[in-house]
Order: structure tokens, then sequence, then C-alpha cells
């Protein structure tokens, strides 16, 4: 996608947030709702030919029932994905969708801007600080727990967290695994520090839902 088609769509999907939060538009004119009995799971979607931000509801009685998953084609920037996501958690909670949910898979951290933030909350944390000292060059493992601590207090997530506390609720992270690692100055843009330490910039994440 070129970067004039991009900066288009963002600004498409931006009208599309401030319209819908000022109530001019309903939810279901660009919400697409989706069910598949096989898989017993009802996907939310805010999609064009190029981008789609996704939620998927499985049914009642299932192994995930307690747990929504988040999807996305494409990177929106975290701003405008928050707002569509923000859409989307509206319209599932006035369906009751959100009754007994207590957590949500994000997946991956694929977003440059999320990868910075985890990055430089990284190098300005203490816990991070110790855990590079403790290493002492060590490989490091796939599952580092220091990691959940610095996305909670790095506010890694904060648009999400300021959407969903707007309706009642609050997030933090739970679980983070599949942890990869790199120098700070491959992960932050303009980092000038020339003693260049290695950081976290990418995991899967769980979040846990709890009721304000």
């Amino acid at each position: 996608m070129s970067i004039i088609r991009l900066i288009k769509l963002k600004k498409f999907f931006l009208f599309l947030c401030v319209l819908s939060g000022s109530s001019i538009v309903n939810a279901n004119d660009i919400l697409k709702k989706t069910y598949n009995p096989a898989l017993g799971q009802t996907n939310y979607s805010i999609e064009t030919e190029q981008c789609m931000v996704a939620v998927i509801a499985f049914d009642k009685g299932g192994i995930n029932e307690n747990t929504l998953r988040i999807k996305r084609r494409c990177d929106l920037g975290v701003s405008i994905e928050s707002g569509l996501l923000a859409i989307v958690f509206s319209e599932m909670k006035v369906e009751n969708k959100l009754n007994g949910i207590d957590s949500i898979s994000w997946g991956a951290i694929q977003s440059t801007e999320l990868q910075e933030r985890l990055a430089r909350s990284s190098i300005e944390s203490p816990i991070w600080l110790t855990r590079i000292k403790d290493s002492k060059g060590k490989a490091f493992p796939k599952n580092i727990p220091e990691v959940r601590d610095i996305l909670n207090d790095g506010l890694v997530f904060k648009e999400l967290v300021s959407v969903l506390c707007a309706m009642g609720y609050s997030l933090s992270v739970k679980t983070v695994e599949g942890i990869l690692v790199g120098l700070a100055s491959s992960h932050i843009e303009s980092f000038d520090n020339q003693s260049d330490i290695v950081v976290p910039y990418s995991a899967n994440v769980w979040f846990e839902l709890g009721r304000q």
C-alpha cells in the first residue's frame, strides 16, 4: 500500500471514529458481524479491502467463552486502532457480549509504535536494568515476567486502557509469552545512548478485564 493511500485510509477511519463518538453514525453502519457455527464464534469487524480490525467472541460453554481475541490486518496506528476497537466494544456491550469476559488476547505486538514504547519503557525501568545486570550476557528466555510489569507501568497500551475505562472496565496486562529482544538502537528512534543495551520490543499479550 502506498503512503498516500495509507494516510487517506487513516483519515477515513479517524473520521468514522469521531462520528461514532458523537452518535452521528450508528455502529451497525460500519460494523460487520458474522457468526461461524462450526467454530462457535462471532466476529465483529471494521474493514476495507486493505485493512481490518476485528474482535472475536466465543460461544458460552466453550473453552474460550471468557476470552475475546483481537485480530488486525495492517498497522493503522495505535490511536486509530483503539478508536475502532471502541466502536466494536461499545456495540458488544449493548448486546451484552462483554458479560462474563475476563480476558482479551491482543496477539503479538506488531505495531512499530507499540514496539518503541515497550523498548523505551524498558530502558527507563529499574526492573529491566536489574535484569540486564543479572543476565551477564546470557541468552534471554522467551518468557520474561518483568515484561508484564513494564507494559503495565509504562502505560504502553494507554489508549486501549482509556477506551475501556470510559466504558466502566479496568484493563491490565496479565500474561506475556514469546518475548522478542533486540538492541535499543534498533527499536527506539533517535536513540543516542552510546552504551546500547538489549530491550524487549515484542510479545504475545493477554489482558485481564475487570469491572470498575
